[in-house]
């Protein structure tokens, strides 16, 4: 019987042991199958609710920080984990940050997960739009209309595109009035054009801080750094002006608007 009990025994610890070693090997197997690869391109979020940015590539890593969506990101470093679960790493330039010591460690999320989608390439086109044929650069223009909470595109005088804005606030972070944050009035151009930008405050002579990744569809056209820009954290375009000085704008309106207008397109805004 004692006998019987140690065979027994000795059947279930082999078993144990070579249990141990396949699920051991398939891990393996699972990790030498991640493959990593650099990219340099720029990933539009579309998860509904919030893009989750981890430290490292898997649901293992510590959550950073949550993103709504709407953002735009730019990339540096594919990890694919498996055909149903790609993770990406954010490419973070901290030369340009005003505030660089507030982006600690690197940046990750996942654009595909438990085969659901979270981003997608963004659509850049590589020739501006137009919406009449034979439109050429000069034949452009960009008046936002402040009162009315109105930007408006034309090609020869003709409006091709009208959409909804948030402008400069006029209370302070106590709800103070204040006119630092007013949007400027006057003739511009647009200067510099950028997909994505991490924009950060406070600025000088403010006090009020954010710090806003993945801005996307960014036109500057004021030297002071007046934006044309998506905003994601702003759900009141239209209803109410909540901006530093920039032009707000929902996500789909800033991409069209980007992929219009060309660099030195005229920009009037009037009050």
């Amino acid at each position: 019987m004692v006998k019987k009990i140690l065979v027994l025994l000795c059947s279930v610890f082999l078993f144990s042991v070579f249990s141990f070693r396949v699920e051991a090997a398939v891990g393996v197997s699972q990790k030498a199958a991640a493959s990593e690869e650099k990219v340099s391109q720029y990933l539009e979020t579309t998860v509904d609710t919030f893009l989750r940015i981890r430290s490292g590539p898997g649901t293992n890593y510590g959550i950073i920080r949550k993103i709504p969506s709407g953002v735009v990101l730019k990339v540096k470093k594919r990890v694919e984990i498996s055909r149903d679960e790609v993770w990406y790493e954010v490419d973070i330039n901290k030369s340009e940050l005003r505030y660089p010591e507030r982006v600690a460690g690197d940046w990750y999320f996942a654009a595909r997960y438990g085969g659901e989608d979270y981003a997608v390439s963004t659509f850049i086109h590589e020739k501006l739009l137009t919406v009449y044929p034979h439109t050429t650069d000069r034949d452009k223009e960009i008046k936002i209309f402040l009162s009315e909470m109105r930007i408006r595109a034309y090609e020869k005088g003709i409006e091709v595109f009208s959409g909804p804005i948030s402008s400069g606030k006029s209370v302070d972070k106590n709800g103070n009035p204040t006119d630092k944050y007013k949007t400027p009035v006057g003739k511009f151009k647009v200067y510099k054009k950028v997909i994505s930008r991490y924009m950060q405050g406070p600025l000088p002579g403010d006090d009020e801080e954010y710090d806003l990744p993945g801005v996307a569809w960014a036109m500057y056209f004021t030297p002071a750094g007046n934006v044309i820009h998506a905003a994601y954290w702003n759900q009141l375009i239209g209803k109410a002006n909540k901006s530093h000085g920039c032009v707000n704008l929902r996500f789909k309106d800033a991409q069209w608007l980007y992929n219009w207008a060309p660099v030195g397109t005229p920009v009037t805004v009037v009050s």
